[in-house]
């Protein structure tokens, strides 16, 4: 049997946007589901607009989601080079190949030729399709009269039909008579997408295709010159667009949309890979959460539907949410370690406390964005205090007798958060408050927030003496 060999094939002409990266990770989970391999080749002819910040971001985005190749630019294979800028010689081939066989012509044509072509089209309501005029001469003539480097066009079939048999949307059928002579060398010498696609995929053994819906337009025209140099054809699968909520393109108003966005946003890559993997594509039985090895498992292009995704941020928030409360705590520790020690957050000697600091926030947050957010106060005293909490909790009812109060209870011993709520409960009952009359001005206190895990918690990893110098600024704030 034919070893399964998928590829992703993106531009270096910006950030990977999830939409590329949902293509890479359906390419990853076919090849892993059939004991096959996933190639990543960049279509880098696009001398004005690719860059090598954009190649490099590409391949740290694909591999901070953990959607890693067998083969490609970075390591090499059997089937190389693996950027298009370094085929050049091999597309030149069989282009001329195409052109000796009579299944490709140079074209003289100026732009200005065929836009006043395509004028005449527009004005009658017809389809454009171009009609050069040197199309049947012979080069060596053409040569003697004309000025200037021509473009090299594939000459389309005129009539019939082209079938595609796509493994998401079935029999797709395009009239030929639609389709144009395209351009598959341009007047530099460097090959167009449509051309270098066929002869890459082609010579790289690709046996499937999956890619996104709008290459499916494409695709009766790559199979013409596919058909005209003799090769067979690859399995193709068109997989369908990400659309907004409101059903529109999806675009930056919707919020992030590149993998370094969502990074950046604190995303874990696990969670994002996890719902990039349900757009567009069932598991069955309501699965949600799910691990690679279990995507890798389940995936199957017969589930891969055929409508438009629908994109959903707080879905992906929920999602990852769940996997930063559900995480190994050294996992999430391995996450964070960079960035805690970048904020001074952590050092050598603080470990211990660090865990155990992000073990009693993670379940509240969703993000890690929102988990740094949540834990300045364990590290560095409040400068301040949240003003609706302060008019509530510290201008009335005698905030600075209650504080006084829970000052004196910081002699307990042991300091545990169980003996702490003791302390508390029975105190305000001797003094005739409620618990809440006490825990919420120390709270604030304590954090400068009104919103926090338990206090007690929060108590016993301060520490006596931290959290009786911050009851005392307190104090001292309000007198």
């Amino acid at each position: 049997m034919q070893e399964v060999r998928v590829r992703f094939a993106p531009s270096p002409t910006g950030t990977l946007h999830i939409g590329g990266a949902r293509t890479a990770l359906f390419n990853l989970l076919f090849a892993r589901h059939n004991q096959g391999k996933l190639i990543l080749r960049l279509e880098d002819t696009d001398m004005e607009r690719s860059t090598h910040e954009s190649a490099q971001g590409i391949i740290e985005g694909l591999n901070w989601l953990g959607i890693l190749w067998d083969e490609g630019p970075d390591i090499g294979g059997s089937y190389g080079p693996y950027r298009q800028s370094e085929r050049l010689s091999m597309y030149q081939q069989y282009a001329r190949q195409l052109l000796d066989n009579g299944h490709a012509y140079y074209c003289y044509c100026s732009p200005k030729d065929i836009a006043l072509e395509r004028e005449k089209a527009q004005n009658n309501k017809i389809n454009y399709r171009h009609n050069c005029p040197y199309k049947h001469k012979k080069s060596a003539a053409i040569d003697a009269v004309i000025d200037g480097n021509p473009v090299l066009r594939f000459n389309m079939p005129a009539d019939g039909v082209v079938v595609i048999n796509d493994l998401v949307r079935g029999s797709v059928e395009f009239r030929n008579d639609l389709l144009d002579d395209i351009i598959i060398l341009k007047s530099d010498g460097w090959p167009t997408y449509n051309f270098a696609v066929v002869v890459d995929d082609h010579c790289m053994n690709i046996t499937h295709v999956i890619r996104a819906e709008e290459h499916l337009s494409n695709t009766p025209r790559q199979v013409h010159i596919y058909e005209a140099l003799g090769w067979s054809l690859p399995y193709f699968a068109h997989v369908s667009m990400i659309l907004a909520p409101d059903r529109s393109k999806l675009s930056k108003r919707h919020g992030a949309t590149s993998v370094q966005e969502f990074r950046d946003q604190g995303y874990l890559p696990q969670a994002l890979l996890n719902y990039l993997a349900l757009l567009g594509w069932s598991p069955g039985d309501d699965m949600d959460i799910l691990s690679l090895s279990q995507m890798i498992s389940l995936f199957d292009l017969n589930n891969v539907s055929k409508s438009a995704a629908i994109y959903d941020m707080e879905k992906l928030t929920w999602m990852n949410g769940n996997y930063i409360t559900e995480l190994g705590i050294e996992d999430l520790f391995s996450v964070i370690e960079a960035e805690a020690r970048s904020k001074q957050l952590l050092s050598n000697d603080n470990r211990d406390y660090f865990v155990k600091v992000i073990s009693l926030v993670r379940s509240r947050v969703k993000t890690i964005v929102e988990l740094f957010a949540s834990i300045d106060y364990f590290f560095i005293s409040p400068s301040t205090y949240d003003e609706k909490g302060a008019e509530k909790y510290f201008r009335k009812n005698d905030a600075i007798g209650k504080l006084q109060i829970v000052d004196s209870l910081l002699a307990s011993n042991p300091f545990k958060a169980e003996q702490i709520e003791i302390a508390f409960r029975s105190k305000a009952d001797e003094m005739g408050y409620k618990a809440a009359d006490l825990i919420h001005p120390t709270r604030l206190a304590l954090s400068g927030r009104t919103n926090t895990p338990g206090l007690f918690e929060i108590m016993e990893l301060l520490g006596p003496q931290v959290c009786k110098e911050r009851i005392e600024s307190a104090i001292n704030f309000l007198k």
